[in-house]
């Protein structure tokens, strides 16, 4: 429910694959849905969100892929690409005294001028540079995209905790921007 005297503007989420105009025929359509239902906290489930979309006239159709043959390839690598990132490896570096547990594989972009992704082993990533800097600046995008995410719940008493982790994303873009404007 949008609040009295004001207007919903719809955005596409950071990190999201729609544009603006999608997230305004998506945000819209869905919030209607929503209050139409009249369904309060139980919102709308992703299967309700399915069964509305399926009509060829619904203003969401487009944003499914509705051949049988195409939707289960897609599906089945998204499955890849979560059994690819599921896993942890446990190792001990010579030049380490304590172990390394983390994912055994990590997603790069081999040619980071094209958009494709593969996954390569974690110690070939931890012995490259380039990938290195290709995780760091994942790190860096996660980080701004937590801290884009929660912020706007800051002052509020169940997320005190995390107080020390906002002042230290504020802290840092703030370091960044000087270095951007020096």
């Amino acid at each position: 429910m949008v609040p009295e005297n004001t207007k919903a503007l719809y955005r596409a989420a950071i990190g999201s694959h729609l544009t603006d105009k999608d997230a305004e025929i998506i945000g819209q359509y869905l919030t209607e849905l929503a209050n139409d239902r009249a369904m309060g906290v139980n919102g709308l489930t992703p299967e309700d969100i399915l069964d509305a979309a399926r009509p060829d006239d619904s203003p969401i159709h487009k944003y499914f892929e509705w051949d049988d043959t195409e939707a289960a390839h897609k599906y089945r690598l998204e499955q890849a690409k979560y059994i690819a990132r599921s896993w942890t490896i446990t190792f001990v570096p010579v030049a380490m005294q304590q172990p390394f547990i983390g994912r055994g594989m990590v997603s790069i972009r081999p040619n980071p001028a094209k958009k494709d992704r593969v996954y390569i082993a974690v110690t070939e990533a931890l012995e490259s540079p380039k990938y290195l800097q290709q995780l760091a600046d994942e790190a860096r995008r996660r980080m701004k995209f937590w801290y884009d995410t929660f912020k706007q719940y800051e002052q509020i008493q169940e997320f005190a905790q995390f107080g020390g982790i906002f002042s230290a994303i504020k802290d840092w873009e703030d370091d960044q921007d000087e270095e951007s404007a020096g």
